[in-house]
């Protein structure tokens, strides 16, 4: 397969700029509202305990909170002519306004391609995926990942806050979502079905995995507008 390692990175670059600027365009009291669901809310105070809690909330703000009109921030930044927008990050905010988010069965990976198979749980469809990290990890497919797809017309790739759980709680997971996702109190059904995958990744997610990925955007400043709040906590691992 031919790597796609130059699209890929400057789409993955920008698009980290990006969300950290949609971010900081969701005024406070939308950050505490969105911030809700997950449980994040002690005292009034949006309360961060970790960089990976930090980047699969920020997701869920910028794609899955809806506002009073209905709209996400990404719809409202595309429909906001006064906001400069590059031809490239026009393309990323229309892929994040097409994307989802699922639960996927890793089935294949291919170092040399930087790409892996994924296998939608819910709809049976396959993805073909470029991601360094996963594709570089010699026990890639034995692991589950619920993450946002964002498709592009050279190749797909995850958002960046992938919630990693064990092969092996596949069947608990699929047996357990959508109870969970019933006592949720939001709207719509992909709002709910993220703050489902939070809660359960809380509790049987599998925490250890190394993503880098995910680790270059927290780094890169997307929680500063939260830090008056909390410090996120620096994982022990790197």
């Amino acid at each position: 397969m031919q790597s796609t390692y130059p699209e890929y990175d400057q789409i993955r670059a920008i698009s980290k700029d990006l969300n950290s600027k949609l971010f900081k365009a969701l005024s406070g009291s939308e950050m505490r509202i969105a911030a809700r669901p997950f449980g994040l809310i002690k005292k009034n105070k949006l309360i961060i305990e970790s960089y990976v809690e930090m980047d699969q909330y920020t997701d869920y703000a910028i794609n899955d909170h809806f506002d009073q009109n209905g709209k996400n921030v990404v719809i409202r930044c595309l429909e906001n002519p006064t906001y400069e927008k590059t031809n490239i990050e026009k393309i990323i905010l229309k892929s994040l306004l097409s994307s989802k988010s699922s639960l996927f069965e890793i089935i294949e990976s291919d170092y040399q391609s930087s790409t892996i198979k994924i296998k939608d749980l819910f709809s049976d469809s396959e993805f073909l995926i470029t991601d360094r990290s996963f594709s570089a990890s010699p026990n890639a497919c034995d692991y589950l990942m619920f993450s946002r797809i964002l498709v592009f017309e050279e190749f797909n790739m995850t958002s960046g806050a992938p919630m990693i759980f064990h092969k092996e709680m596949k069947e608990i997971i699929l047996g357990k979502y959508k109870r969970i996702m019933k006592k949720i109190p939001l709207a719509k059904d992909r709002s709910k079905l993220y703050v489902t995958f939070f809660k359960l990744y809380k509790k049987c997610g599998h925490e250890n995995i190394a993503y880098t990925g995910a680790r270059a955007w927290q780094v890169r400043g997307v929680s500063s507008k939260l830090q008056t709040h909390h410090q996120p906590k620096k994982s022990e691992k790197s």
